[in-house]
C-alpha cells in the first residue's frame, strides 16, 4: 500500500482492513461459530520469540488455542531466521517501555 501511494502516507487502509477482519472473526467466535481461526501477535511458547504472530483458534471465551503455522519452505525458514534478531530487539524495547 505504501509503495502504491508512492511514499505519500502510510498503510492505514491495510491496518483498518486487518482490524475489521479480526473484529468480525471475534464476533463469529463469540456467537458460537466453531473453528474460527485468525492470525494474531500473541505471547507464546517462546520457540522463536516471546511474542510471535501465528494462527489462533477463537471461541466464546476468547483465544482457545495457539496453533502451529505449519511446515516452512527453505525460503520461509531463511526469512524467519533473518528477522528474529530484529523482532526480539523490538520486543525487548516494548517490554521495557511497558514497565
Amino acid at each position: 500500500m505504501v509503495e502504491a501511494k508512492a511514499g505519500g502516507g502510510s498503510a492505514t487502509l491495510s491496518m483498518g482492513q486487518a482490524a475489521c477482519r479480526f473484529g468480525l472473526a471475534l464476533v463469529k467466535a463469540l456467537q458460537g461459530d466453531e473453528n474460527v481461526i485468525e492470525c494474531a501477535y500473541v505471547e507464546g511458547d517462546g520457540e522463536h520469540a516471546p511474542f510471535f504472530a501465528q494462527p489462533v483458534k477463537l471461541g466464546k471465551d476468547g483465544a482457545e488455542a495457539i496453533l502451529s503455522y505449519g511446515e516452512l519452505s527453505d525460503y520461509e525458514k531463511a526469512s524467519l531466521d533473518g528477522m528474529l534478531e530484529t523482532l526480539n530487539g523490538d520486543i525487548e524495547i516494548g517490554v521495557e517501555f511497558a514497565k
